[in-house]
């Protein structure tokens, strides 16, 4: 119970090489839980023939949005 109401905040930054600076924040339910739904997602569109074989993270597999498409995941662009 207590892992399934768990929940996880990322915040991250990027620098450009001009030095400007783009930050946001990521929202997802809990660490294993979020891992056991975007594995089985995953492998699943592997299995379907959507990406070529070889390592790929899943926002380089899938596209950058790809985590924005499970439940509990909200993306928020800050200034």
């Amino acid at each position: 119970a207590r892992r399934a109401a768990g929940w996880a905040r990322i915040v991250g930054e990027v620098r450009s090489a001009d030095g400007s600076t783009a930050r946001a924040r990521l929202v997802t339910p809990e660490g294993y839980t979020l891992t056991a739904r975007t594995a089985i997602a995953s492998a699943l569109r592997v299995e379907a023939g959507e990406v070529d074989p070889g390592f790929r993270t899943p926002s380089r597999a899938f596209g950058p949005d790809y985590i924005l498409g499970f439940d509990g995941c909200t993306r928020e662009d800050l200034a």
